[in-house]
């Protein structure tokens, strides 16, 4: 069990460090004398932020989603063979697998629709 938890660490530093090297960007350290200036910073404090109705419905739809996904992935496959569904267990485990990509898509789409359009037109804005 320890191994294979060793294992996931080394992949994922493994992993990380293409990944920084490429997307590093040495240019972009600041110049002396704009480091002198003050730092303006826009947007809203935190306890903004807490009290935004937006925030909390952005929340709690990401909250639901994760709980429901996470809850379907560990128990799809025991309970598509279960007796009164009746699903062989290679069916069950093509459904399991169809399940990923499904929720690999939707979130890959989900990503570009909000980089795409304006903010308003999310549901969030709702």
């Amino acid at each position: 069990m320890a191994r294979g938890y060793v294992g996931l660490g080394v992949v994922a530093a493994l992993a990380i460090g293409p990944v920084a090297f490429l997307f590093y960007e040495k240019g972009n350290e600041p110049h002396p004398v704009a480091a002198r200036q003050p730092v303006v910073r826009s947007g809203l404090e935190l306890g903004e932020v807490l009290r935004s109705v937006r925030f909390w419905k952005i929340g709690i739809g990401f909250f639901l989603i994760g709980s429901i996904v996470s809850a379907l992935g560990v128990h799809l496959v025991p309970l598509l063979t279960d007796p009164k569904i009746g699903l062989r267990r290679d069916a069950a485990l093509q459904v399991a697998g169809v399940l990923g990509a499904a929720v690999t898509i939707g979130r890959l789409g989900a990503g570009y629709i909000v980089d795409r359009f304006h903010p308003r037109l999310s549901p969030a804005s709702l």
